[in-house]
């Protein structure tokens, strides 16, 4: 399953929010940074902003995002792999693993977390941002089309995060220190652009099982729901509210 980094940069401002957010609450120094599932670079330009003297790696599975990253900021490294399986092969420890909007994407969560912590040195920091799907009227909309007329779609398992205290529950197993928060993002958009939000990320799974045909007629439910399920504001646009879960893990207590 292929990224177009295009798709996904449509929306480049509204998704680049919760990454600045939460760089801004990171305090101290980092000398090494892996972003983890780096996507096109975007958050690796923040965290190269926010932290000039460290060395960043980038780290993604898509060629696609790779190639777009390298542009985007091309003094830094990046490396293609899956996560968790593949950090074995980096090799090194960082200071701070820093993760927006990806680790949802990752089947086995405790693992995942497990692994991260061994790459992070004595002091290291687990940064992570990922949108609460079960909490969003968008999959609640898609889930409800596909149980009642898309049900060749029902296998399509997208996301793997964990409930709040569930990521609590594993984090504090490796880590001397836990912050989470939730935050709630209002983007006002027209309602025909939810889908195109959509399509750059939570619907390409459902969309590759689809015939163009099928395509064409899905996407024309689901913007029929979505127009009776959106209310307009004043100026024609909606609300896109995004629940967001954020988490700063510290291996030793400061």
């Amino acid at each position: 399953m292929i990224w177009d980094s295009r798709q996904y940069l449509k929306f480049a401002d509204e998704r680049a929010q919760p990454c600045i957010d939460l760089t801004a609450k990171l305090k101290g120094d980092f000398n090494t940074i892996l972003d983890l599932g780096c996507g096109p670079g975007n958050s690796t330009k923040y965290l190269l902003n926010s932290f000039k003297k460290a060395r960043i790696v980038g780290f993604d599975s898509d060629d696609n995002m790779l190639e777009k990253a390298r542009k985007e900021c091309p003094n830094c490294e990046f490396i293609k792999g899956f996560a968790p399986d593949d950090l074995d092969t980096l090799g090194q420890t960082f200071d701070l693993i820093f993760s927006n909007a990806c680790i949802h994407w990752i089947a086995d969560q405790k693992r995942l977390i497990d692994k991260v912590s061994r790459h992070l040195t004595s002091s290291g920091v687990f940064a992570v941002q990922i949108p609460l799907t079960d909490e969003s009227r968008f999959y609640k909309i898609l889930n409800e089309l596909i149980s009642i007329k898309w049900k060749k779609l029902k296998f399509v398992k997208n996301f793997h995060a964990l409930n709040q205290s569930e990521y609590y529950n594993a984090l504090i197993k490796h880590f001397g220190k836990v912050q989470m928060w939730q935050t709630n993002y209002y983007h006002t958009v027209p309602k025909e652009m939810i889908i195109e939000w959509y399509k750059g990320s939570g619907l390409r799974p459902y969309l590759s099982f689809l015939e163009e045909t099928e395509k064409k007629e899905f996407l024309g439910d689901l913007q029929s729901i979505i127009d009776n399920n959106y209310e307009a504001l004043s100026d024609g646009k909606t609300f896109l509210i995004m629940p967001r879960l954020f988490f700063i893990a510290q291996k030793q207590r400061p």
